[in-house]
């Protein structure tokens, strides 16, 4: 239950969260982003468990990238990573005839690009200069739509304001970071 967006602009990349949690139908407004920098210039952001975010935060290790093909890379080498993380920390789920997945979904920027990486694992390049995850995708997604003509911070505090006063899953501090 969140908001979390990727913006690329003239002047650079930017991310921006809610920072509300819910846990046992209690909202808990959090002192934490929900994207990070898992290693310089490769970052996440996550939507869904927030014990993710925090188990990927003190324990995954992102495989190194030796230059190959950026999208080549992430599905031959970061993905597989990922989803063995996931498996031995039991956050995988495994249904008979069913892929595995995991109970979020994840935009990853790295190298300017922005890649939406679904709960079966999945990834897809984004070819728009934003994307947005979460409860409150669409409703950030639609404003970030119509205020293509201002500036960046602005524009994402507005984004996240549209899904946090449209999606009762959304609210609480509202974190935005240039991270390019």
């Amino acid at each position: 239950m969140t908001v979390v967006v990727a913006l690329k602009t003239d002047t650079g990349m930017y991310m921006a969260s809610d920072g509300l949690t819910i846990q046992d139908h209690t909202t808990i407004s959090s002192c934490e982003k929900k994207f990070q920098e898992l290693f310089p210039n490769f970052w996440i952001g996550i939507g869904g468990l927030s014990s993710m975010k925090t188990l990927m935060r003190n324990g995954f290790e992102v495989p190194k990238h030796d230059g190959e093909n950026l999208q080549k890379y992430l599905i031959k080498e970061f993905v597989p990573n990922l989803k063995e993380f996931m498996k031995n920390n039991e956050y995988l789920v495994n249904n008979e005839n069913e892929p595995s997945r995991i109970e979020s979904d994840m935009i990853i920027c790295y190298e300017k690009n922005i890649y939406y990486l679904s709960n079966d694992f999945d990834l897809t390049p984004i070819n728009n200069d934003y994307f947005a995850i979460g409860t409150g995708k669409l409703y950030a997604m639609t404003k970030l739509y119509g205020t293509g003509n201002i500036d960046p911070i602005p524009r994402l505090k507005k984004a996240i304001e549209a899904s946090s006063h449209f999606d009762m899953a959304c609210g609480g501090e509202i974190y935005i970071k240039k991270i390019f």
